[in-house]
C-alpha cells in the first residue's frame, strides 16, 4: 500500500492510498472537484514511486564529489582526479522482448587525488565516467555555484548527462525532460549536448535514510523509452550520473486522436493542441503542438509507452485538458469539449492594516470584472497577474470555482460566507480558511487572507460568457495620501495604546509602507 498524491489540471489536489497490481491503479480514480480521470497521473506516480520492474535505460556511471574548503570544485582543473564513488548498472533489450539484463557491477571505490590513484584507474567495467572536470567550462562555474550553496547552506545535488543511444544530439531541455522527485517535482535545467544540473537542495527529512536522501529520476522524451530511477543522494555532495536513453521500437509506438467541438457539438477546426509529459518545468520541456482540421479532427503519432497531458484551446474559450496513459502500439481516442471564456463583476473590500476589521478606517475598496485567463488577484494593489495572487479564479468546463493555493509561512486561504448581504460581514474570521477550491456563486460573499497578511472581502454580482476583450475595469480606490498615511495613523495609536506590540506594529507598518 502506497499514498498517492496527484494535483488535478483543475489545481485541486487530492490523495489517497492504493496497493498497484502489476505496478499500475487497481482502478480508476477521479478528481473529486472538476471529475477529471486521474488514473493516469496516479499510474505516472506509482511509477515513479516503486522499485523499476523495467527499466530502459543504461545508466552509465555514478560520481559523487564531497566539497570542502581545502578541495572546493572550483580549484579542480579538466583531467584532474577528485574524490569520488562508482557503480554502473546496465539493464537492457533482449531479442525476445525487455528483460533485466544485466548485473550491478560491483563494489564502491574511493579515489583520493593522488598521481598514484588516478580517476582512470576505474573498476573493469564499461562504463562512460562523469565528473566535474567532463563538464564544458560554463557550465562548471553553474557547479561551482552549487558547490557553495551546499558549503554554506548544506543540501544535496544531482548532475551529468543524458544520451540518446542512437546517437541523436541533445540541444537542452526541448529535446528531454529530467525530474527529481522528492515528494514533489524538482526539473533540472539541460543543457545543449545532454549536460544537466539541478539547484541544490535543502535535504528533505521525511525522505532520508541515514546521511542519504531517497528520491526518483524520471527522463521524458518522444520516440524514447520512459526512464524512472531510484536514486540515493549523499547529503552535502553532488552526485553525478550518466543516463543513455533507448528510442521505442515503431511497433511498440502509440497514437493520441480525437476531435475538439464547442458546447453545441459542433468541431471546431483551427482549434491548438498540444501534448507534453505531466511534470513541472522550468519553461522548457519537450511538447508537440498541432492545429485541429476544419473538422475538429487531431493526431499524436510515434508516441512512447508512457503518461502525457494533453491541453486544447481555441480563440474565446477557457481551454480543456486531459491526461492519457499509453501502453505499446495503443491507438487512443478522445473527445474534448470547449466552453467560452467567462468573467465575474464583483465589488470587494480590503483592510491593509493587518485587523480582521471590515467595518471602520479608512479601507481600499472597488467593482472589478475579472476574466478567465488574466491570471490571480492581488487585492492590496489591487491588479491581476504576476506573483503573488491572493486568489484565483478557475474555469473547469462551464463552471467557476476560486482557489487560493499559497501554503506555509505566507499561507492564505478564504471561505464563502455564504448569500448574506455585502455590508452585514463587517470582520473577517480568525480560522477556517480553506486552500481547496470553492465554487464561485453569483450573490455570495468570499472572505479571504490574502498573501501578505490582509483580509479581503468581496461579493461576485455577476458571471457569465465574457463579452470583453479581457480588459478589467478601473477599481475605485482612495489616494494613498488620504487612505495610507491614515492607516499609518491609526496603526500607531493601536501601538501608543499598547493593543500590538512592536514586532507586529513594524511588520504592518513595512506592509503599508509598501503600497505607498
Amino acid at each position: 500500500m502506497i499514498t498517492i498524491k496527484v494535483i488535478c489540471g483543475c489545481g485541486q489536489k487530492y490523495a489517497f492510498d492504493a496497493e498497484p497490481v502489476d505496478g499500475r491503479m487497481p482502478q480508476p480514480v477521479k478528481c473529486p472537484v472538476c471529475g477529471a480521470d486521474g488514473t493516469a497521473a496516479a499510474n505516472e506516480i506509482i511509477a515513479r514511486t516503486l522499485p523499476a520492474q523495467k527499466a530502459y535505460a543504461h545508466v552509465t556511471a555514478v560520481h559523487r564529489y564531497v566539497p570542502s574548503a581545502t578541495n572546493p570544485a572550483s580549484a579542480i582543473a579538466p583531467g584532474t582526479p577528485v574524490r569520488t564513488s562508482k557503480a554502473a548498472l546496465w539493464i537492457g533489450l533482449s531479442a525476445g522482448g525487455i528483460v533485466l539484463a544485466a548485473v550491478v557491477a560491483g563494489l564502491i571505490w574511493w579515489l583520493r587525488p593522488s598521481a598514484q590513484n588516478p580517476l582512470s584507474a576505474e573498476i573493469n567495467i564499461k562504463a562512460q565516467k562523469v565528473g566535474y572536470a567532463d563538464f564544458p567550462a560554463d557550465l562548471r562555474q553553474v557547479l561551482d555555484q552549487r558547490v557553495e550553496s551546499i558549503k554554506k547552506s548544506g543540501g544535496v545535488c544531482l548532475a551529468g548527462r543524458i544520451a540518446f543511444a542512437d546517437g541523436t544530439t541533445i540541444t537542452g531541455g526541448n529535446d528531454v525532460m529530467i525530474n527529481y522527485t522528492r515528494g514533489f517535482d524538482v526539473p533540472l535545467t539541460v543543457y545543449s549536448n545532454g549536460w544537466f544540473i539541478a539547484r541544490s537542495l535543502l535535504p528533505d527529512v521525511s525522505q532520508q535514510r541515514g546521511n542519504t536522501e531517497k528520491g526518483n529520476l524520471a527522463l521524458r522524451a518522444f520516440t524514447y523509452y520512459p526512464v524512472n530511477l531510484p536514486v540515493e543522494l549523499p547529503t552535502n555532495e553532488i552526485t553525478y550520473v550518466a543516463v543513455r536513453m533507448n528510442r521505442t521500437p515503431a511497433n511498440n509506438l502509440s497514437t493520441i486522436q480525437g476531435s475538439i467541438n464547442d458546447e453545441n457539438g459542433s468541431p471546431i477546426g483551427g482549434a491548438s493542441v498540444s501534448l507534453r509529459f505531466p511534470f513541472a518545468y522550468w519553461g522548457q520541456s519537450p511538447s508537440k503542438t498541432v492545429t485541429t482540421s476544419p473538422d475538429g479532427k487531431f493526431s499524436f503519432s510515434k508516441l512512447p509507452p508512457t503518461a502525457f497531458w494533453l491541453y486544447a484551446s481555441a480563440k474565446g474559450t477557457a481551454g480543456e485538458n486531459d491526461n492519457f496513459s499509453t501502453s505499446s502500439g495503443d491507438v487512443l481516442d478522445t473527445n474534448l469539449t470547449l466552453y467560452p471564456v467567462k468573467e465575474i463583476v464583483f465589488d470587494y473590500v480590503c483592510q491593509t492594516n493587518g485587523t480582521c476589521d471590515f467595518a471602520t478606517g479608512p479601507l481600499l475598496q472597488g467593482t472589478l470584472t475579472w476574466r478567465i485567463g488574466v491570471g490571480g488577484l492581488n487585492f492590496a494593489r489591487p491588479k491581476f497577474g504576476g506573483y503573488p495572487s491572493d486568489l484565483n479564479l478557475d474555469q473547469i468546463h462551464n463552471d467557476l470555482n476560486f482557489r487560493c493555493f499559497y501554503g506555509g509561512a505566507n499561507a492564505n486561504g478564504f471561505y464563502d460566507a455564504g448569500a448574506v448581504d455585502f455590508s452585514s460581514v463587517t470582520a473577517a474570521a480568525e480560522s477556517g480558511y480553506a486552500m481547496r477550491s470553492l465554487p464561485c456563486q453569483v450573490g455570495h460573499v468570499y472572505v479571504v487572507k490574502t498573501y501578505d497578511g490582509y483580509f479581503a472581502k468581496l461579493i461576485v454580482k455577476s458571471a457569465d460568457t465574457s463579452p470583453t476583450d479581457g480588459k478589467k475595469s478601473t477599481p475605485v480606490r482612495p489616494a494613498a495620501g488620504t487612505n495610507l498615511q491614515q492607516q499609518l495613523k491609526d496603526l500607531k495609536a493601536l501601538f501608543d495604546q499598547g493593543k500590538i506590540d512592536q514586532s507586529t506594529y513594524e511588520q504592518r507598518k513595512a506592509k503599508i509602507l509598501k503600497l505607498l
